[in-house]
């Protein structure tokens, strides 16, 4: 998992692994306007709904799911600590009239109340019933005598073999993955990993308890250089911050020679972010990410193939 702190960079990858692409920027003439620069001219009430927060067109909106559609909102007086992509919230308002001319986002809303939804049960109807017959019990994997869950390891070469060694309390434990990709065969790497003990004969002699890997990755760190950033954002960096994207699953794309993380937000609904700087081996067109970071703002009269994205962590998920 790549981690961009102020000081340096910190890359992860991970097992499970699909590939990357990331989106340039082109320079053109906007012609959208923001949220904050709408004459707000209220035309009814929204009633209280719950909604979603996402980007659009680099425009902060609350999303509503009507079935086989969505409606879009475009809130004039969001609080800041709301523009989290993905947030699930309940909101009412004033809708306001979207002016002759102009393309918005969304409809008009000046927010009279918001607040995050918090889920304490399934919604009603989802979900698949149960039967209140006898289920009959899961049979464990009779190889299996336990499970490591995230542990911190570090990989060692012995006689051609690459085993896991882990330190406990000051006892040191050797394991014998069943498989180990090859991005991970280098001695003395540092890694964290989920895996399941597997059952060995006690009189046989072995280099240590054989596992298998359910999940593994590793960490590296890089100093941050503006050298690596993409072309496209070189002249435009650093941008204004708009909001935290919390860890969402994307894929890389490249259009243009550009590299872009495509989100999914539901309904066929995408955000394309702009990386403003991928490390290299993330550079992989198709790869499935973890991503956190934070959102710019597009500069007025500017127009990007993505929103300006500054990497807090990236990970290559499988």
């Amino acid at each position: 998992m790549l981690i961009f702190t102020q000081f340096g960079i910190i890359l992860a990858t991970q097992l499970i692994m699909k590939q990357v692409f990331t989106l340039l920027l082109l320079s053109t003439i906007s012609f959208s306007i923001s949220a904050q620069d709408i004459e707000f001219d209220s035309i009814g009430v929204k009633s209280m709904e719950i909604g979603i927060v996402v980007i659009k067109n680099d425009t902060w909106v609350i999303k509503v799911d009507k079935g086989n559609f969505a409606e879009f909102y475009l809130p004039v007086n969001l609080p800041e600590k709301y523009c989290i992509n993905n947030q699930e919230v309940v909101f009412e308002g004033a809708l306001g009239r979207i002016p002759m001319n102009v393309k918005l986002a969304g409809t008009p809303l000046k927010l009279s109340m918001i607040r995050i939804l918090y889920r304490t049960k399934p919604d009603p109807g989802a979900g698949e019933a149960i039967s209140n017959e006898k289920q009959p019990v899961a049979q464990t994997n009779s190889d299996s005598i336990g499970y490591l869950q995230n542990c911190a390891g570090s990989i060692i070469l012995i006689s051609d073999v690459y085993l896991i060694t882990q330190t406990l309390n000051g006892e040191t434990k050797r394991y014998i993955p069943d498989f180990l990709p090859d991005d991970f065969k280098i001695a003395n790497t540092e890694i964290t990993f989920s895996a399941i003990i597997l059952k060995h004969d006690p009189n046989v002699r072995m280099m240590g308890t054989p596992i298998k890997i359910k999940e593994i990755r590793a960490e590296s760190t890089q100093a941050f250089d503006a050298n690596l950033l993409q072309d496209a954002v070189k002249d435009l960096f650093p941008f204004d911050s708009i909001g935290f994207l919390p860890e969402t699953k994307g894929v890389i794309k490249l259009v243009a020679g550009t590299y872009i993380i495509e989100v999914e937000n539901g309904k066929n609904d995408m955000t394309r972010y702009l990386p403003v700087l991928l490390p290299e081996a993330f550079k992989r067109e198709g790869i499935t990410v973890i991503i956190s970071g934070t959102i710019g703002k597009i500069p007025n009269n500017v127009r990007m193939v993505g929103t300006p994205f500054t990497l807090a962590t990236i990970g290559i998920v499988e």
